[in-house]
């Protein structure tokens, strides 16, 4: 760091900024999605899935003694 330090300290300081057109990164899934449409059957597939869960847990459980 020291071989480079003066060539630092006396270079032009320049604010370093992106061009219009350049792009960082592709742009994810979820800025496709629409807000709202799928939302009630995603809810709706898990609470089913949510019970078949508990249906089998319960069965596999021992049964009390009465």
């Amino acid at each position: 760091m020291s071989l480079v330090a003066g060539q630092l300290l006396t270079a032009d300081k320049k604010a370093a900024t992106l061009s219009t057109g350049q792009q960082l990164k592709k742009p994810s899934w979820q800025e496709y999605e629409v807000p709202g449409k799928g939302g009630a059957l995603f809810w709706g597939m898990l609470a089913v899935v949510v019970v078949v869960l508990l249906i089998i847990i319960s069965r596999l459980l021992p049964k009390a003694q009465a």
